[in-house]
């Protein structure tokens, strides 16, 4: 078989990084195929992790959801069944909405659905779905599906409840590509953002714990 040779140029990101700090950019000769293309995926992915963290910590910086602003109540109707609603992003931590729009924009390219069906919450609102799931639930229900304001990640901005059926089963299944991840087994709905969760979903826990 022949042996093919390719270049490939390396861009540094920022003003110097590992290099001599003189601006020229550094080439890379490799001599196989394979090896090119191995080499240019893992420095693509690379670059897309550095970009990607950079926006989280500058978004997370710039804005904090603030625990007492309510989140939207209500919305649009779920196009893929509306007995759901598809809430706005409305007062959600930025990187969890860029998070958000990254796995709806996938999943619409293989023809799934993702509705938002609740997200952010005032420590109000949580202490009134607390209250409503008493009342039509009982206390011991209520207790094992919504925690206290304080210990709330929709009320912390970085926990969205996914709908219909289909939708947060195709989201489970991409085990945190996109940082998001179901919590507890008691709700196959609810997903939280963290940036570490793109390496992998944790372990999920029977229920929350309060």
């Amino acid at each position: 078989m022949r042996r093919i040779l390719g270049t490939l140029v390396v861009l540094g990101l920022g003003a110097s990084g590992c290099g001599t700090g003189t601006g020229a950019v550094p080439t890379v000769t490799v001599t196989s195929t394979v090896l090119t293309t191995s080499v240019a995926t893992s420095i693509v992915v690379s670059t897309s992790t550095v970009v990607t963290t950079v926006v989280e910590v500058s978004t997370s910086i710039l804005s904090t959801p603030d625990p007492d602003v309510p989140g939207p109540v209500g919305g649009a109707t779920c196009p893929a069944d509306p007995s759901y609603y598809d809430e706005t992003t409305d007062g959600l931590d930025p990187a969890t909405v860029l998070a958000w729009q990254e796995a709806k924009t996938s999943a619409a390219a293989e023809g799934v659905v993702l509705c938002l069906h609740d997200g952010k919450r005032s420590r109000a609102q949580q202490d009134q779905t607390y209250a409503d799931y008493v009342a039509q639930y009982g206390e011991a229900a209520a207790q094992s599906l919504v925690l206290p304001a304080d210990k709330s990640a929709h009320v912390a901005g970085y926990a969205i409840d996914v709908q219909p059926a289909g939708a947060d089963a195709w989201l489970e299944a991409t085990d945190g590509l996109y940082g998001l991840c179901r919590m507890y087994d008691n709700e196959i709905w609810h997903f939280e953002y963290a940036a570490s969760f793109r390496l992998g979903c944790p372990p999920r826990r029977a229920a929350p714990l309060r």
